[in-house]
């Protein structure tokens, strides 16, 4: 939108129209807004006719690319995304939804939202396991995770193209095992977490700025810097 001087404010001279020429470079305001966001509703009619012939009454049926559910596609991965990626509540999604979206929604159907996009979500979740264990490097790590009032862990094991995320009860080798596979034959990257540790055998790197031997974990997990000088392994 441009704005230009009704008159000037020095002498309060009008400005005509052919006089509101640029002499400076304009001054740039911007404001971020939300448009208007409210659900769309629509109603599809499966009407039924009586077959003349036979008497049997026969019922459209809906297109295959409709949902069976009654929400669309995009309301749904807006609802996963609040319960789950954002760890909403299921009465705190039931209340976003209406206030943000103007869509009511019981906690019942959020929760039949999230139990849905899961199963459809099953097989490209399998393939990208499948990914993470052929790779050639894959960075690791974990972190702490609350589910249900309960401590568990957060393990990502993530390449260039692929991440992977599972919740697991701790940080027992085992649970890298579970991502990476018992025959992993590529690069693991991490930092020195002995549960990481344990998984494969050791392997030790020396130092070249303080000469401390640092252990790794071999096919290999690679350390990447020395524990006292924080030299990169990597600059030889």
């Amino acid at each position: 939108m441009e704005h230009w001087p009704e008159r000037c404010h020095a002498c309060a001279h009008v400005f005509a129209e052919q006089e509101l020429v640029d002499a400076v470079e304009p001054w740039r305001h911007q404001v971020a807004e939300l448009p208007a966001i409210a659900v769309r509703v629509s109603e599809h009619r499966l009407h039924g006719v009586c077959c003349p012939e036979c008497a049997t009454a026969t019922r459209a049926e809906l297109p295959r690319e409709l949902p069976r559910s009654a929400f669309g596609s995009r309301l749904q991965a807006a609802v996963v995304t609040l319960a789950v990626r954002n760890r909403v509540s299921r009465r705190d999604t039931t209340e976003l939804a209406r206030e943000l979206f103007g869509v009511e929604l019981s906690t019942g159907s959020v929760d039949a939202i999230v139990q849905r996009t899961g199963a459809a979500l099953a097989a490209p979740h399998t393939r990208l396991e499948q990914q993470i264990k052929s790779a050639p490097v894959v960075n690791i790590d974990e972190t702490g995770w609350k589910t249900g009032g309960g401590n568990r862990t957060l393990w990502g094991a993530l390449t260039a193209q692929t991440a992977v995320f599972r919740i697991a009860a701790g940080r027992h080798a085992f649970e890298a095992r579970t991502l990476l596979g018992e025959r992993f034959a590529g690069i693991v990257c991490s930092d020195r977490e002995p549960a990481r540790f344990s998984v494969y055998r050791w392997v030790v790197r020396c130092c070249r700025g303080c000469g401390l031997r640092s252990g790794c974990v071999g096919l290999p997990l690679l350390v990447s810097s020395c524990n006292r000088c924080a030299r990169s392994f990597w600059r030889g």
